[in-house]
């Protein structure tokens, strides 16, 4: 950073050479009178300080910079108040006139507003910069015709030297402040603005000393004009990075909202799916009101209470509003299908089970409930009264659980359903691939009626399977009919 403000330093030192030793040739390739020349540099610093003003100001407002708030006042007064003293060179019949206190007034009040730049007073708002601007440049009119005769006649008048001297010399010091602070703050518009009020500074510095009848006064007119630009540059890169920061903060925002949108319709679909499976969940839990009313305590009615419990317990979880993070274990795939075909027949439907009893999946058993009830409740909402069948079987380190609807029916927009369809059959494949298992959905044949769909679970290793307790395998042939 350092090595940055001793290179532009460098740069706007040997630019105020370059100005000094070229104004002459610019005079003599130009033909144009000094005087002519000075008045057009004058237009030229008047419009580029007016120009680098509303860009600070813009810069200021949307940043909310504070040192701009100072800065921008400053400028201000010297590009509309100093500037057009200064524009038209004075010839005083005798050589000499007294000096314009106005000048000595504006001069100073712009050192004020840099000094505050340097540390903004906490409490002071927005519009004080511009009150001490708008009272310096009404003294300075007030005092404009008390110390001459001609108007215009500024800081060159032979008699105060020293205190115009002690003015612009005050000035340069606090420029090159301005320029320390930007080093400190790490901000290159900062220090950029502090070099180009330092060159203006020294401009009037030249012309106090050389004089308001030195020949040369086209190069107070260039090298101001050149410190009128630098302080430009400073306020375009302070505009420019007050854009970027609220480009920035846009952008941002819509990334949250563009977050905030999709985590919206996230939460959508999961009171969606949480509204379904609840509906499946009741839909299956309707059938124990015959159980209860029935009585008994047979092995039927045993499977029918204990699959009705489960799913009182995966409907709870489905309530709970935090995930579920259980972690996966051990369960009898062959006593949850059996309980939930228990629980179904209960409710009327037309279901054969044959199952493999032993059956050890590696999981969580409510995974395979929310399936299977997804199942069931399609097979029931589309194809109301058909048969339905559920296999299972192992196959190598896999478990197979089919289910068969022998029956076909209508979609809610009049299609002919398939197992495919519907927002439960996407929860189903959800669900198991987090398992580690799949779903399958068999292609129709056109000689049979009904759809296929397999369900595949990980089984467990061997060695693993004793630590689930299990009832007494029966035949895979074994059909349970009851209804």
């Amino acid at each position: 950073m350092s090595g940055r403000v001793a290179v532009e330093s460098t740069l706007v030192g040997l630019g105020v050479l370059a100005v000094s030793l070229c104004v002459d040739v610019a005079v003599t390739l130009l033909q144009i009178g000094r005087d002519d020349l000075h008045v057009v540099l004058a237009l030229l610093a008047a419009a580029v300080g007016t120009a680098a003003a509303g860009f600070g100001h813009t810069a200021g407002r949307l940043a909310g910079n504070r040192r701009a708030a100072w800065l921008i006042p400053a400028l201000a007064l010297y590009s509309m108040d100093v500037v057009p003293d200064t524009a038209f060179p004075v010839v005083h019949p005798e050589g000499a006139a007294a000096p314009s206190l106005g000048m000595l007034v504006d001069c100073a009040t712009i050192a004020v507003l840099l000094v505050a730049a340097l540390r903004p007073p906490g409490r002071a708002g927005a519009g004080w910069p511009w009150a001490i601007a708008v009272v310096g440049a009404v003294v300075g009119l007030a005092f404009e015709g008390s110390g001459g005769p001609e108007p215009g006649y500024g800081l060159e008048a032979s008699a105060p030297i020293a205190a115009n001297l002690a003015v612009l010399l005050g000035w340069c010091v606090v420029s090159s402040a301005v320029v320390v602070a930007g080093y400190r703050t790490a901000s290159p518009p900062l220090w950029r603005v502090g070099l180009g009020f330092g060159v203006i500074a020294s401009a009037h510095v030249y012309r106090t000393v050389a004089g308001p009848f030195a020949a040369p006064s086209a190069l107070f007119g260039a090298l101001r004009l050149f410190g009128v630009f630098v302080v430009m540059l400073g306020m375009a890169q302070l505009l420019r990075r007050a854009l970027n920061t609220v480009l920035t903060e846009r952008f941002a925002q819509q990334e949250e909202l563009r977050l905030a949108s999709i985590r919206a319709e996230q939460a959508v679909c999961a009171s969606v799916e949480r509204e379904h499976e609840l509906r499946n969940g009741l839909s299956g839990l309707a059938g124990i009101t015959r159980l209860l009313a029935g009585g008994g305590e047979d092995e039927r009615t045993r499977r029918a209470r204990a699959a009705a419990v489960t799913e009182l317990q995966r409907l709870t979880e489905l309530l709970d509003s935090r995930p579920n993070t259980a972690p996966a274990g051990l369960y009898c795939a062959s006593e949850i299908v059996e309980e939930l075909a228990a629980l179904w027949r209960m409710k009327g439907m037309d279901l054969e089970t044959s199952v493999l009893a032993g059956l050890i999946a590696v999981g969580r058993p409510s995974a395979l409930a929310q399936v299977l009830t997804n199942l069931l409740v399609n097979c029931a909402r589309h194809a109301a009264g058909a048969p339905v069948r559920i296999v299972t079987c192992e196959r190598g380190d896999r478990i197979a659980v089919q289910v068969r609807n022998e029956g076909t029916g209508l979609s809610g927009d009049g299609r002919v359903s398939t197992a495919g369809d519907g927002l439960g059959l996407e929860i189903s494949r959800r669900l198991l691939r987090d398992e580690g298992g799949e779903l399958q959905v068999h292609p129709g044949d056109p000689r049979w009626p009904g759809w296929t769909v397999s369900i595949f679970l990980v089984a467990a290793p061997d060695p693993q399977r004793d630590a689930i307790p299990t009832a007494p395998r029966r035949a895979a042939a074994q059909v349970n009919a009851t209804r």
